[in-house]
C-alpha cells in the first residue's frame, strides 16, 4: 500500500521516465533498421555465414594515383601472398577464398536514335566496375538482368529507371540499344536507384549508367579507378584492413582506408565524431562514391540517435537514483540502528548470558 502511494506522489516523474524508456526502445529499433539498410557494406557478413570471420574493407584513390586495371592486378597479388603468407588456403565452399570489386567513374550523354530524331539525357554518371561489383552491391532490378567480368560481350549495360523512362518511356527495356560515345551498347537491365534522402543527395539526383570496366577503360582512357573493395578473412583484429593497406602501399599510400565491418558500432562512432570539428574539414583529395557518401551520412545520423539514445536513458537512470537516495534518507537510519541494535543485543548475551558450566571434582567420600 506504501509503494503505491509513492507510487501516486510520483506519478508525474513516474510517467516520464516510462515515456523516455519506451523512446529508448524506439530509437534502438531505428538503429538497427538503418544500420541494416547499409547493404553494401554488409558482403563480409554474408560470406561469414559459416562461422568464419570476414571483413569488408574499402579503399578509395585520389585521380592523381592513376589506378588502373594493371595496378589491381598488383594489388590482388599482394592480397593472395599475405593470405597465404598467413597460412590460409581457398578451402572455402565456394570455391575462393576472398574477392574483390573495383570502379572508375565518368560523366557522359545517352542517346537514342529514332525515326523523329535523337532522343538523349545529359550528365549521366557512367561507371565502370569490375570485379563482383553487384556482388558488394546488389540492385534493385526492375527488369533484366546484372552483367560480370565474365560476360562475353564488353556492349552490356545496365540503367536506372530515369535513363530508361527518358529514352524509351518504359522500363521493360532489356535488350533494346542505347548510344554512349557513340558507341551502340545493349541495355542488360534496369534498375531502381535509392530513392531515400541520402541516396539522393550522395548521387546528386544524377542518373548512373554501369558497364564493365575494361569497355569503359577502352572510352574514358583519362578516368582511373576510385575505389576498390575486398572481402578478406580476419581472425585478427585489423587483419584484413592491414592487408589492404600492405597491398596499396603501406604507410605512405594516400587511399584512405575503410574497414565497412565495425564502422556502425557505437564505440566505432563515439571515435569517429569525437572531434567534430577535424571531420568536418576536408583535407584528402579523395572523392568518395555515392554508396560511400550515403553510408557517411548515415553514421552521422546513428551517432546522433546514439546521443539521443543516451540523454533519454539518463532520465529514468536519474530518477532510480534519486529515490534510491530518498529510499536510504528516509529509512536508512532506521535500518542502521536496528543493525546496531541486534549487533549490541548478540555481543551482550554472548559476555552475560553465558550457561554456567558444572564443575569437576572428586567426589566426597563416606566416613
Amino acid at each position: 500500500m506504501k509503494f503505491l502511494q509513492w507510487c501516486y506522489k510520483h506519478r508525474i516523474i513516474l510517467i516520464i521516465d516510462i515515456i523516455c524508456l519506451l523512446l529508448v526502445w524506439v530509437c534502438t529499433l531505428r538503429f538497427h533498421a538503418l544500420e541494416k539498410s547499409a547493404v553494401t557494406q554488409q558482403e563480409g557478413h554474408r560470406w561469414a555465414e559459416d562461422g568464419k570471420p570476414y571483413h569488408q574493407v574499402s579503399a578509395f584513390f585520389p585521380t592523381s594515383d592513376g589506378v588502373t586495371r594493371e595496378t589491381i592486378s598488383g594489388y590482388r597479388a599482394n592480397l593472395q601472398r599475405t593470405l597465404l603468407d598467413a597460412s590460409f588456403d581457398d578451402s572455402d565452399v565456394t570455391g575462393k577464398l576472398w574477392t574483390d570489386a573495383y570502379a572508375a567513374l565518368s560523366t557522359d550523354s545517352v542517346t537514342k536514335t529514332t525515326q523523329m530524331g535523337t532522343v538523349g539525357k545529359e550528365n549521366v554518371r557512367i561507371l565502370g566496375v569490375g570485379g563482383d561489383f553487384f556482388l558488394f552491391h546488389p540492385v534493385n532490378l526492375l527488369s533484366g538482368s546484372t552483367f560480370s567480368d565474365h560476360t562475353a560481350n564488353g556492349d552490356l549495360v545496365l540503367i536506372d529507371r530515369e535513363i530508361a523512362w527518358t529514352l524509351y518511356g518504359s522500363t521493360d527495356i532489356a535488350g533494346q540499344k542505347i548510344y554512349l560515345a557513340g558507341r551502340p551498347f545493349v541495355v542488360s537491365g534496369v534498375y531502381e536507384a535509392e530513392q531515400d534522402k541520402l541516396g539522393l543527395k550522395a548521387s546528386d539526383g544524377k542518373s548512373y549508367l554501369m558497364m564493365d570496366y575494361d569497355t569503359f577503360h577502352e572510352i574514358y582512357k583519362e578516368d582511373p579507378i576510385y575505389s576498390y573493395e575486398a572481402v578478406l578473412p580476419n581472425p585478427v583484429k585489423n587483419f584484413a584492413l592491414n592487408a589492404l593497406q600492405d597491398a596499396v602501399g603501406g604507410e605512405n599510400a594516400t587511399a584512405v582506408l575503410v574497414d565497412n565491418e565495425d564502422r556502425f558500432k557505437p564505440k566505432s562512432l563515439l571515435a569517429r565524431f569525437a572531434d567534430i570539428q577535424t571531420l568536418m574539414m576536408h583535407t584528402s583529395p579523395v572523392v568518395f562514391p555515392f554508396w560511400e557518401n550515403r553510408i557517411r551520412g548515415l553514421e552521422w545520423q546513428l551517432f546522433c540517435i546514439l546521443v539521443l539514445r543516451f540523454f533519454l536513458f539518463l532520465t529514468p537512470l536519474v530518477s532510480s537514483i534519486f529515490a534510491l537516495v530518498c529510499f536510504i534518507r528516509q529509512k536508512g537510519a532506521r535500518m542502521w540502528h536496528d543493525f546496531w541494535a541486534r549487533q549490541k543485543e548478540k555481543l551482550r548475551r554472548r559476555l552475560y548470558e553465558r550457561p554456567v558450566k558444572p564443575k569437576v571434582g572428586i567426589e566426597d567420600e563416606d566416613f
